[in-house]
């Protein structure tokens, strides 16, 4: 807009699919490339910086907004929702509205009292899949805060939120169901809370938490799928060094823990088909680049999903000639036996299983002598 009207806010509405991603010489929905071609929903109106920014950026408040109001391949920032017991700064659902917000990036925004990233409540019952919220801020549940609502969130990463309050910087449930699976809630901080509170807390909610990685995990809530490890990004500031901002680089090294490491079975199914390949009885196939959504790694064990948003591209295993001098000899032998017992991600563990031990060394020696 190019008024200064802060209630104005991208509306969805029942049965409306929106995607972003293209540059406009595209025929068919598989082709838009949403890195290439960011699609930014802003907050930004009126004069610079946050003050007089849209209260919400994207809005969802009918209960007859159901799964098929999709929200696809977009960035949304700079909402900032300042009255003193607002919420939603990036996205507010509400009223029992049930859309699918999905592979988008919610960076950048605030709200005064909660859920600067998102907010669902209201019996609200959103899907949530394959999204970053990254860099938001409120007093408290700066990422994401479902209160009175279910919520089904697949595949997120949510990062680098801060409370100002004591409350969780990363993820709030309070009188709440749903589903958290497959997601990344790591640096996330809060004003009065450590650990894996200042990620997420659960309160009086039945919740279903598997295959997720969260810092400072304690085991009080989820099964024992969830794990806490370093998830190896890349290089999530990107460019410009600051989490939160468009360029964030949602990338994963080839030893990221994140890999192989999800669970099928939690992916709903594709009912409204975003691949195009006229199969909704197949689980959701694309990540939040338009990739696809499961790929083999053979240098990590097991065919899984990725946890997190984006889906590693796959690496080969390794070269059983680890000095790289053209052949496999004692040189090699040396390497892998020094690195027996190993785990995680090492040059010698040549089966991909995340241990060094006699099944490499059986690699190796079958390829003794040999120039692979």
């Amino acid at each position: 807009t190019t008024g200064t009207d802060r209630t104005i806010s991208f509306d969805l509405v029942a049965r409306a699919r929106v995607f972003g991603g293209f540059d406009g010489t595209e025929v068919a929905l598989a082709q838009r490339d949403p890195v290439a071609h960011p699609t930014i929903l802003s907050g930004e109106i009126g004069l610079a910086g946050a003050i007089d920014n849209s209260q919400h950026v994207v809005r969802a408040d009918e209960s007859f907004i159901d799964r098929d109001s999709i929200l696809d391949g977009f960035i949304i920032t700079a909402g900032n929702m300042s009255s003193v017991a607002g919420t939603g700064g990036g996205v507010f659902i509400t009223n029992g509205a049930k859309p699918t917000i999905a592979n988008c990036r919610i960076v950048g925004n605030n709200a005064f009292a909660a859920g600067g990233g998102v907010r669902v409540e209201g019996n609200a019952s959103p899907l949530i899949m394959n999204c970053a919220i990254l860099g938001n801020t409120a007093r408290n549940a700066a990422g994401l805060d479902v209160v009175n609502a279910a919520a089904t969130v697949i595949n997120p990463l949510i990062a680098h939120n801060a409370s100002s309050l004591v409350s969780p910087g990363g993820v709030r449930w309070t009188n709440a169901t749903g589903t958290l699976a497959n997601g990344v809630i790591v640096g996330n901080t809060s004003n009065g809370l450590v650990g894996q509170a200042a990620q997420i807390t659960v309160a009086s909610s039945t919740l279903n938490i598997t295959h997720n990685d969260i810092e400072d995990l304690d085991g009080s809530i989820g099964d024992a799928t969830n794990f806490d490890e370093d998830p190896a990004f890349l290089n999530l500031p990107g460019t410009d060094g600051v989490v939160g901002t468009v360029d964030d680089d949602l990338r994963l090294t080839d030893c990221s823990p994140l890999i192989e490491k999800g669970s099928i079975v939690a992916l709903p199914l594709d009912l409204a088909d975003l691949d195009e390949d006229f199969d909704t009885t197949e689980r959701y196939s694309i990540d939040i680049t338009n990739g696809a959504r499961i790929i083999n790694d053979p240098s990590h064990a097991g065919v899984s999903v990725d946890v997190g948003p984006l889906e590693h591209p796959g690496s080969p295993l390794p070269d059983p000639d680890l000095n790289d001098d053209g052949i496999v000899g004692p040189p090699d032998l040396a390497i892998l036996l020094s690195a027996w017992d190993t785990d995680g991600c090492h040059p010698a563990d040549l089966n991909g299983d995340g241990t060094v031990g006699p099944a490499d060394l059986a690699l190796l020696l079958a390829a003794w002598t040999v120039n692979p």
